[in-house]
């Protein structure tokens, strides 16, 4: 017991270190060649009645529904399916380019909930991106994240071509963290913790590469990244909680990216586009400098 309880003062200081106010994570993942990143501390989370952006408190943390999820406001549980323009519970499921900025679209705003995929379009135009000139659709480029460092343009959502790189150039897969299902990506120059199994890359099951909360604490200071399944939501209906991943890239035309990165317990790859009103995850990224 004592053994433990001096674990978590040493991680509770370290975690300090690496990300503390500023939400970053240790771990250095390549998105290019010569370009590298480090990934925000959770997913991102959007309180309307405040008009307030954050981080999840842990890696494994998403809101899913009135059953299944880890994010409370005042006692009640959040769920992404009451979202409105003033919900005062926590969203983290977006439609794509939803940072609140006037892009010219439709729907821009983060409590959007249409399915309407060409709302969504900045000016109007398929072939834009969120990036360039629609820069500030990227909700990490136009918002200011209360506990990432609070200050616009520091953070920023991968291109298509950034998340297909980091897949191909780092070990991944499928693994469980403190019951929730997701997938794991391994950074550069990884070594596993002292007293973990190596972990196992690319498994098609939920059973291979299990943690506790402890066990991922030291993962995480190693640098290990967990996206979790979050699900996803059509309207204000919340759907696949737990087992299903969808992401957005900052990517919506492109020869070579995808619009969205997606896996589950059996696939993981990227499609140009599963609708751009459909709600999903979004998890934001720091480049090194």
């Amino acid at each position: 017991m004592k053994k433990l309880s001096v674990f978590f003062i040493l991680f509770t200081l370290l975690s300090l270190c690496c990300y503390g106010k500023d939400g970053v994570l240790p771990g250095k993942f390549a998105i290019a060649e010569g370009r590298y990143i480090h990934f925000s501390q959770g997913n991102l989370q959007y309180q309307a009645s405040t008009n307030t952006w954050r981080f999840a408190e842990q890696q494994w943390y998403y809101v899913g529904d009135a059953t299944d999820g880890l994010v409370y406001e005042n006692g009640v549980k959040s769920d992404n399916g009451k979202i409105s323009s003033s919900y005062n519970g926590w969203i983290d499921l977006f439609g794509w380019g939803t940072s609140g900025w006037d892009s010219g679209a439709k729907a821009y705003q983060p409590w959007e909930a249409n399915n309407k995929h060409a709302d969504y379009y900045p000016g109007g135009d398929y072939t834009n991106n969120l990036t360039g000139a629609y820069a500030n659709a990227d909700w990490g480029v136009y918002n200011q994240i209360s506990n990432g460092g609070n200050k616009s343009g520091i953070w920023r959502t991968l291109t298509g071509v950034e998340w297909q790189y980091l897949f191909k150039h780092h070990v991944r897969g499928q693994a469980t963290v403190n019951g929730v299902h997701g997938y794991v990506l391994l950074p550069e120059g990884w070594s596993t913790p002292e007293g973990l199994d190596d972990f196992v890359g690319k498994p098609n099951n939920w059973t291979t590469n299990v943690y506790t909360e402890q066990q991922w604490q030291a993962m995480e200071l190693a640098g290990a990244v967990f996206l979790p399944c979050a699900g996803g939501r059509s309207g204000s209906r919340v759907l696949s909680v737990g087992h299903v991943c969808h992401y957005w890239s900052a990517s919506q035309h492109s020869e070579e990216g995808a619009h969205d990165i997606s896996f589950s317990e059996n696939k993981a790859g990227s499609n140009h586009c599963s609708g751009c009103g459909y709600g999903q995850s979004v998890r934001l990224v720091q480049d090194v400098k």
